[in-house]
């Protein structure tokens, strides 16, 4: 998992903190979104290496901070089918929602909705026998969510969007 290092506070910035992850694998920040306490939640995904023996290519960390910086808590998101999470975004009630691809019976869109300790509330993989990648996620003004991506058929790629109201 990831490791506090330290703080170094800069004259130009509020804080700069370094969080090390203490395994082999290689990890590739993905998005931030501003946490309703004017804390952080920070994406990442780990990209497996044959050294750890994972099958999965990746997973998802989400990183918790307070408006200072303070790493509150990290969680490690793995259903054993992840592509690749790239978006999350603060929800009204103070969790966020993740987005990106997940393989299924191919790829599809994936959404999952976390409580504000993080924990897994709902998921859903949004697709047909096609690929679908997701890329851009939003929150919408009716509490729903929109995430869009690519569709690949017969080898003709489109623009993808799904949006979802009921979870």
């Amino acid at each position: 998992f990831l490791a506090l290092l330290g703080s170094l506070h800069l004259s130009a910035q509020a804080f700069l903190q370094r969080y090390v992850h203490t395994s082999t694998d290689s990890i590739f920040v993905a998005d931030i979104a501003s946490a309703p306490d004017g804390g952080v939640y920070a994406l990442a995904t780990v990209a497996r290496t044959s050294l750890t023996g994972s099958t999965n290519a990746s997973d998802g960390i989400v990183l918790r901070t307070d408006a200072n910086g303070t790493l509150l808590w990290e969680r490690e998101y793995d259903t054993g089918n992840f592509q690749n999470l790239n978006e999350i975004r603060a929800t009204p009630d103070g969790g966020f929602i993740l987005g990106g691809t997940a393989t299924t019976d191919y790829f599809d869109g994936y959404l999952a909705k976390a409580d504000p300790a993080g924990n897994i509330q709902w998921t859903r993989y949004l697709g047909d026998d096609e690929l679908q990648r997701g890329y851009e996620l939003l929150t919408t003004a009716d509490g729903g969510y929109m995430l869009a991506g690519h569709h690949l058929n017969n080898f003709t790629t489109n623009l993808y969007v799904v949006k979802i109201t009921e979870y």
